[in-house]
């Protein structure tokens, strides 16, 4: 987490918007994988809010970005029973991918 953070910073510093998103999406992951190992629903509900923040970043930066971090909120909010809106999300992200496919894909 410690990385991420700097790594943030330096996004942050360079006015890199979509790298810092795309930080935002990866801490998500490892904040999901804190959950499952502890149990503890600060990290989901942390998590959920930092994929938040990464799809609304996306959203104003490169729709091409947004799958992953749509991907990973529909999963978080899938594990906190959120099921109507994990499922909105997923349609979003497969949307997404079809329509703004990255050119690495």
């Amino acid at each position: 987490m410690q990385l991420s953070d700097e790594a943030i910073l330096a996004y942050q510093k360079d006015s890199d918007k979509l790298g810092f998103a795309e930080v935002l999406a990866d801490r998500s992951i490892s904040l999901r994988h804190l959950y499952e190992a502890t149990n503890d629903k600060i990290f989901l509900t942390t998590a959920k809010h930092e994929s938040m923040a990464a799809v609304e970043i996306a959203e104003a930066t490169d729709k091409k970005a947004l799958a992953v971090p749509q991907f990973n909120l529909a999963k978080i909010q899938e594990d906190l029973g959120e099921l109507s809106e994990a499922v909105q999300n997923y349609r979003l992200a497969v949307e997404n991918i079809v329509n703004n496919t990255p050119e690495s894909h």
